[in-house]
């Protein structure tokens, strides 16, 4: 099954880097082959260089048996060691709605 990629209101000061974020939900779409095709440690990220903040998005779990979380990090610099802000979820939809905050709240 392809899944379409997920819709964002992105802001003008936002460069998307990397984006194979979809809208495959493994908390009510789950298939080995479906999490195969559509997760990754990699499914967002971008950046502000106005005010130098990185948003990152990955899921990581285990795919055979479908126990793992999305993962969001809000990063100032390069400061990987201590994000600035780390937003969890095992549902698409959630983090969904967390990562248009984000941008929204960035974008101000």
């Amino acid at each position: 099954m392809e899944f379409k990629p997920q819709p964002l209101e992105i802001p003008a000061k936002c460069n998307i880097t990397r984006n194979v974020f979809t809208t495959y939900d493994p908390a009510s779409d789950y298939s080995e082959e479906n999490s195969l095709c559509n997760l990754t440690e990699d499914l967002f990220h971008a950046n502000f260089s106005e005010i130098d903040i990185e948003i990152d998005l990955g899921w990581y779990g285990d795919f055979e048996t479908n126990k793992g979380t999305f993962r969001l990090l809000i990063i100032k610099g390069v400061d990987w060691d201590n994000p600035l802000m780390l937003q969890e979820a095992t549902s698409q939809v959630e983090i969904t709605e967390k990562l248009q905050l984000i941008l929204d709240k960035l974008s101000e």
